[in-house]
């Protein structure tokens, strides 16, 4: 008898690891209901259990290919932390050195020793990045040796943190020419949402808000009520929400997606109400810029979008709760010398030239905002980028940051596709580093944008030159 193999009727199938896309959705879903659970049963849990749960998450995403997924998840832990925060403290009690705010940093941690330690050919940009990485230690370490402990690991994390970002972003494109960072997507969900909230918060000025505004006593954000507030949207400061909406207004400036209009509408006017004069002026330079370099459609968008706020312009200033402070706001522009965030910012870069003589290799990082009370010391405002740099780092490693930060800037400018969402990314790089000389627009959360449009620009500019060696 001759013996008939049977063909089996079971094969075993070798389990494949989730996608990065699903890994990120049931990251995100368990982020959800760990934050939903918090709030219902004990609100304080959530001060430690969200930034356990950033850091956790990271690390689930820490696989080079998972790069775009890893910033899905930082850019929304950025967005969203100081709303939670905000929650948090109207049901559990306010607390000024809130460890929930650690959130969007316990997870960008991880980008330092990612960016680091990924191999391969660095470009000039790629050493910027690692530049300023390499000098923000150097003011960490300034800081610890001065006694500023706490402070300086904080504010290494927020100067560290978004260049390592950088440079992870531009190896992941660089690794592929297929590959693409779909900002505009994030962009076009973000903006509106962000937008509706501002809105919202200045008609309703929700407790949440006004218990923040009252507890952080910061007066240039006017007063805890309805109509007479800045918007500040889910960030702590009109001036961050200001920049955030100049980064995406300017990349839906130059998005192809008929979706972009109910961002630009809705951001617009969110906008308008943050009175950020400097991130005004940033919109027009960067919608000048996709002006001269973007194709047909961006053009038409400005051109719709200036037609727009032309139009709608007057309405706003005929309402009495809008249209007094616009007008106000908009006076001041040929009312400088009068004009008191003009006035310090001017005073801070006469009274640098003291604080320098007394550290002229450097004070530490730590040296200005909420961060410097971590360790006992007064909070001191400095006003201007620049100052901030030099006064923290000293005359030869601020001198080294700010050449590395022009140097990259100066690559990514030099970057000519046709392409008008390379523009608007270009043009808000461009109003990025312009108006570093308001504030420090190269860290924090303000800083992860800048940081953002290096990194893409550079990936992109690898991407076409290998396919013009291959071509």
């Amino acid at each position: 008898m001759t013996e008939i193999a049977l063909a089996p009727t079971h094969v075993e199938r070798k389990r494949q690891p989730p996608s990065p896309a699903k890994r990120l959705a049931l990251l995100a879903a368990i982020g959800v209901f760990l934050t939903a659970g918090c709030l219902l049963a004990s609100p304080s849990l959530l001060r430690l259990a969200l930034p356990a749960y950033a850091l956790a998450a990271a690390l689930c995403l820490r696989q080079p290919s998972q790069t775009q997924q890893l910033l899905m998840l930082v850019l929304a832990l950025f967005l969203l932390t100081p709303l939670l925060r905000r929650l948090v403290d109207l049901h559990a009690g306010w607390e000024s050195q809130n460890y929930l705010m650690l959130a969007p940093y316990t997870a960008g941690s991880i980008l330092v020793p990612m960016a680091l330690l990924r191999g391969g050919r660095r470009s000039p940009t790629g050493w910027c990045c690692i530049a300023a990485i390499a000098i923000s230690l150097y003011g960490c370490l300034l800081a610890v040796l001065m006694g500023r402990v706490q402070a300086g690991l904080l504010e290494f994390l927020r100067w560290a943190t978004p260049p390592s970002l950088a440079l992870c972003l531009a190896d992941y494109l660089a690794g592929d020419v297929r590959r693409s960072i779909r900002i505009d997507l994030a962009c076009l969900v973000a903006v509106p949402l962000l937008g509706a909230y501002g809105i919202y918060q200045y008609v309703a000025a929700p407790p949440w808000d006004t218990l923040w505004m009252v507890n952080s006593q910061m007066d240039s954000i006017g007063k805890p009520l309805p109509f007479q507030l800045r918007v500040f949207g889910t960030f702590n400061s009109p001036g961050s929400l200001g920049f955030v909406f100049l980064f995406g207004l300017l990349v839906l400036l130059g998005s192809r997606s008929r979706w972009r209009w109910i961002g630009l509408g809705l951001g617009t006017a969110a906008f308008a109400l943050t009175l950020h004069r400097s991130a005004w002026l940033g919109l027009l330079l960067g919608a000048a810029w996709i002006t001269l370099l973007g194709d047909r459609r961006a053009r038409f968008t400005i051109g719709a979008a200036v037609l727009a706020a032309a139009l709608a312009i007057p309405f706003a200033l005929a309402l009495p709760e809008v249209g007094q402070v616009l007008e106000t706001r908009l006076n001041s522009f040929t009312q400088l010398g009068t004009d008191g965030s003009a006035y310090d910012r001017s005073a801070g870069y006469r009274h640098a030239m003291d604080d320098l003589d007394e550290h002229p290799f450097g004070a530490g990082l730590g040296i200005a905002g909420a961060y410097q009370a971590a360790d006992g010391s007064e909070t001191k405002v400095i006003d201007g980028g620049p100052i901030e740099i030099v006064l923290s780092l000293g005359l030869i490693g601020g001198f080294a940051y700010l050449l590395a930060v022009t140097v990259a800037v100066t690559r990514c400018l030099s970057f000519r596709p046709r392409d008008p969402q390379i523009a608007g990314q270009q043009g808000s790089l461009l109003a990025f580093f312009v108006l570093l000389t308001s504030g420090t627009t190269t860290a924090g959360e303000i800083g992860l944008f800048f940081w953002i449009s290096v990194g893409i620009l550079e990936g992109r500019r690898a991407q076409a030159a290998r396919i013009a060696a291959a071509s």
